[in-house]
């Protein structure tokens, strides 16, 4: 039995009716991703209240890597699918984490840190709980991407025992490695003419983060439709899918080929971009009554502020709808 097991099912220290609320609210609160510092560090970085994470996966990636390199391990004391409050696994120790998912969105934010660890000083062991095998490739995959290493299970758990102090089995240690090596899967996909030169070039590194590289011989609709068809190879189409670009002809064109049931929103930067080249002379003064108009969270306010911003610079009807 390792030093951590006798801890398992040790009642908590308790929380507060605020910190296991069941509807979110309470130290969660109704947060944006403005309030938060998001990516700093990657999942490699520090836990910090206000911190914001894409996913609930992400999130507890992280916690279970600041375990391991902190030395001490931890367990959910609440989940579900609106908060996740986890604690150290030794009964006295007042560590904790409380975390909330952001309302209509797949992001997680920090809301509460209790960072002080009150372990005893032999509370330690080299068999970690989290160090499971998702974890254990996501901290090793940035050794995996030279092609020419040979990363063996073995070299997996003395990496792992020398970076963290933590002892891996075989079996886990090798699995961690193929999770490294899905993570750094390539999608490659090159079209060249009927003369054998360079057309369309399309990367996906590591799709599960979704990045991208992108190389075309100009913006027309076969280009567009191409690389989005190509998009929805690696990605699939989701029908909650959202895709945000200029207002361009060929884009639009390409959207409704490749991804029907998506919606397209129009960048509000780029739509800026065209109200101040129209109205040259007042464009700052357009600019501090548009952004109002283009954060709008429901129809109500946007019409009120969008007729203002009619009436004010005495836009038509004609005009703005070419510009909306």
């Amino acid at each position: 039995m390792s030093p951590v097991e006798p801890y398992c099912n040790v009642p908590p220290i308790p929380f507060t009716v605020d910190e296991v609320d069941e509807e979110g609210s309470g130290s969660g609160g109704n947060f944006t991703i403005e309030d938060g510092i998001y990516g700093q560090g990657g999942i490699l970085g520090d836990i910090e209240e206000h911190r914001v994470f894409r996913s609930k996966k992400e999130l507890m990636t992280c916690l279970s890597i600041t375990s391991m390199r902190e030395k001490f391990q931890y367990k959910v004391f609440k989940s579900n699918t609106r908060f996740i409050v986890v604690q150290c696994v030794h009964p006295s120790c007042l560590w904790r984490v409380r975390a909330n998912k952001l309302i209509e969105s797949e992001y997680w934010m920090v809301t509460k840190h209790v960072k002080k660890h009150t372990c005893p000083t032999d509370f330690k062991t080299v068999r970690h709980r989290q160090a499971t095998s998702w974890v254990v490739g996501e901290c090793i995959k940035r050794k995996l991407v030279n092609p020419g290493r040979v990363f063996r299970p073995r070299d997996v758990m003395d990496d792992m025992k020398q970076k963290y102090g933590v002892e891996l089995s075989y079996s886990v240690a090798w699995r961690g490695r193929e999770c490294a090596y899905e993570n750094l899967r390539l999608v490659v996909n090159l079209e060249v003419t009927d003369g054998n030169t360079f057309q369309y070039l399309f990367i996906a590194f590591a799709a599960s983060i979704q990045g991208f590289l992108y190389f075309g011989d100009s913006e027309n609709d076969a280009t567009w439709t191409w690389f989005l068809k190509r998009v929805k190879d690696v990605f699939g189409e989701n029908h909650a899918l959202v895709i945000m670009s200029d207002r361009h002809r060929s884009i639009r064109s390409a959207i409704e080929e490749a991804f029907p049931r998506a919606f397209h929103g129009i960048c509000m930067y780029h739509l800026l971009n065209n109200l101040k080249t129209k109205f040259k002379s007042k464009s700052k003064e357009l600019e501090q009554h548009y952004i109002p108009v283009a954060k709008s969270y429901n129809l109500q306010e946007f019409h009120v502020l969008f007729y203002t911003l009619c009436r004010l610079y005495l836009v038509q009807k004609s005009t703005s709808n070419q510009l909306g």
